[in-house]
């Protein structure tokens, strides 16, 4: 396989991947590939795995590839690639269900066999931010990149491109940024045969397909693109673009002042998920960053300080309570009374006979401080040192992540088939009309191919479109009564419009293109406009007006325009000249009117109107 269209899914094993993330950080794109491991524990090499598996390589850990530990009697598979990891659960296929695939002009229809179901992802890179280092850089990648191919592609020589190629596939970049990058390789000739080209420059070489690739990894596309997305949506969530990142070298502290949904913007999740599996931060495990909402079986990736009990600015200081003196201080306690109080929590005489006096009163201190950390406030004045102490901070953060780990995985790997709704929707019920009306008119005209079926519905569309288009214009009246909008009373909060258009790709093919529009206002103009027969109108000139054959008709008469001033402006000016050099005067530009007749004035060259008319031979 060389190219995307050798893939298929008609032949060979197939598997179906299902995500338990809404919004992943991190996809793969189309031809990727990823491997699935079966990780245990290194000691348990040896042992006999608890199941069998019909995908997967055996790997072995010292260090947890997940938040939590994998049991030492069991095995846990993972679907991995050099983007993330997720755990892989194996789910079974109702033998009811198929996979129906769609070709041009086929269809076919077959069995999986099994379905797989990918966990929360463990990211093993980060995605770069908006407006970051990180993401500028691979943006001047990306279009050198670009650059190159285009003038290996090129079939002239001199290699040349133009800048329109250019500007068309990098819209949001400037002409000047793309000219910066231009100069390294090309040169721009402005007369000549290669007049308004991008050259590419004789002394430089054009680097081979492997250093290309090498020069881009697909990783940090991917990376790329899930971060635009990301922003995007917060976009169109109302934030603005200075919001949406938070700086490497900003503290801790100024991530809680963020929105929540800035913090789980993938910049962010990712960063501090890899901080965290290096030791130099702590998550929030139960934040609200959680992907799976109130069910509470996923992690949140969001930093926390790693220093535990951490007093809020808010908060005034305790006052420091003094035991010098009191019946809480440890050195006026006996040691008759010290060892009833070991004797209480358990401590055999044998192990106390052992130890000193202020042994005892030590073995007094840590027992009543443990005491009080579960609860226990009869002796909580002997309890020193309340606060957990780092140590033990970090072992309860490994206690929540198993935990959560380990609720994850029972959840994940549960066969039991849930149901969130119980009534059907309406809009379900009309994609399946429709899709069983297409596969009737397929199957019913033999003789005629899908495609050929599918033009003539969109031939019947555009001819009525046409019609109501081309309405007569006595009907002006009409249209100024007020009507009903069908259109008026639907709710577009939430909401996305889709807007299929055929058009021509650069084999002249006829081609589906889908637009998606997510603002609300544009989505409501766009109604409006197909609702109202007189928008309509409008819409219908400003079509003509802004077609291709109309923008050309106004450039072509605009350089019509254009050449006659500019020979008009030369005529005048070499009459002016001749008349000068006939006469050996200064010509008095205030008295130039159109059928003037020159006069010469105290040497000087003035026009007159009257009926002597001077002829330059």
């Amino acid at each position: 396989m060389r190219k995307q269209f050798d893939l298929s899914a008609q032949d060979g094993d197939i598997v179906l991947t299902e995500y338990c993330e809404e919004f992943p950080p991190l996809f793969n794109m189309v031809g990727m590939a990823s491997r699935i491991k079966i990780w245990r524990r290194r000691t348990c090499r040896d042992k006999p795995m608890n199941r069998s598996y019909k995908y997967g390589e055996p790997a072995y850990y010292t260090h947890p590839p997940f938040l939590g530990q994998v049991n030492a009697d069991s095995s846990q598979s993972a679907f991995e690639n050099d983007m993330f990891r997720c755990p892989l659960f194996y789910h079974n296929m109702p033998r009811t269900d198929f996979l129906l695939i769609r070709n041009e002009d086929t269809w076919c229809l077959r069995e999986v066999p099994e379905i797989f179901l990918l966990g929360q992802q463990c990211p093993l890179i980060d995605v770069p931010g908006p407006n970051s280092k990180k993401a500028t850089s691979f943006s001047r990648d990306f279009l050198l990149v670009f650059l190159y191919r285009l003038f290996l592609n090129s079939t002239v020589q001199p290699k040349k491109i133009r800048m329109e190629e250019v500007r068309k596939a990098f819209p949001a970049l400037s002409e000047g940024s793309i000219r910066k990058r231009l100069k390294q390789c090309a040169e721009f000739k402005r007369t000549g045969i290669d007049s308004n080209w991008w050259v590419l420059a004789s002394d430089y070489r054009l680097p081979t397909e492997e250093e290309i690739r090498a020069h881009v990894k697909p990783e940090e596309a991917c990376a790329f693109y899930c971060m635009l997305a990301a922003e995007q949506r917060l976009k169109d969530a109302g934030y603005r673009e200075k919001s949406l990142f938070l700086d490497e070298k900003e503290d801790e502290d100024e991530a809680s002042k963020m929105d929540i949904e800035i913090l789980c913007a993938p910049w962010h999740t990712t960063r501090a998920f890899l901080a965290a599996m290096k030791n130099k931060c702590l998550l929030d495990i139960t934040g609200a960053a959680d992907p799976t909402g109130q069910a509470r079986e996923g992690f949140s990736y969001v930093k926390i300080p790693s220093k535990p009990n951490q007093r809020d600015e808010n908060t005034p200081a305790q006052p420091k309570k003094l035991v010098t003196g009191t019946d809480a201080d440890l050195r006026r306690l006996n040691l008759k009374q010290a060892k009833d109080m070991c004797r209480k929590w358990g401590v055999s005489d044998a192990v106390m006979n052992k130890l000193t006096r202020w042994e005892v009163i030590d073995m007094v201190r840590t027992l009543s401080t443990r005491q009080a950390r579960v609860g226990d406030t009869s002796v909580s004045k002997f309890a020193r040192g309340n606060r957990f102490s780092a140590a033990e901070h970090h072992e309860r953060y490994k206690e929540e992540c198993q935990q959560r780990f380990d609720l994850q995985a029972k959840q994940l790997g549960d066969d039991r088939v849930l149901t969130t709704d119980d009534s059907s929707s309406e809009d379900d019920a009309d994609e399946i009309d429709l899709m069983e009306k297409n596969l009737d008119a397929l199957f019913s005209s033999k003789s005629k191919t899908q495609r050929e079926v599918q033009e003539e519905r969109e031939e019947k569309e555009r001819k009525e479109l046409l019609k109501m288009m081309s309405q007569d214009s006595s009907k002006k009246e009409e249209k100024d009564l007020p009507q009903k909008n069908p259109l008026a009373n639907i709710d577009i909060t939430g909401k996305v419009l889709v807007i299929r258009r055929k058009v021509k790709n650069s084999y002249g093919e006829i081609v589906e293109k889908k637009e998606t529009v997510r603002k609300p206002e544009v989505i409501e103009a766009y109604l409006k406009i197909r609702a109202s027969k007189t928008d309509q109108e409008a819409l219908r000139k400003y079509v003509q007006e802004n077609s291709d054959e109309e923008k050309e008709k106004l450039d072509k008469l605009r350089r019509e325009r254009r050449r006659l001033q500019e020979q008009i402006r030369r005529s005048k000016k070499n009459k002016r000249r001749i008349i000068e050099q006939s006469y050996g005067g200064d010509l008095d530009e205030s008295e130039e009117e159109d059928g003037a007749y020159p006069v010469v004035r105290d040497n000087k060259l003035t026009i007159s109107k009257s009926l002597l008319k001077v002829e330059i031979l």
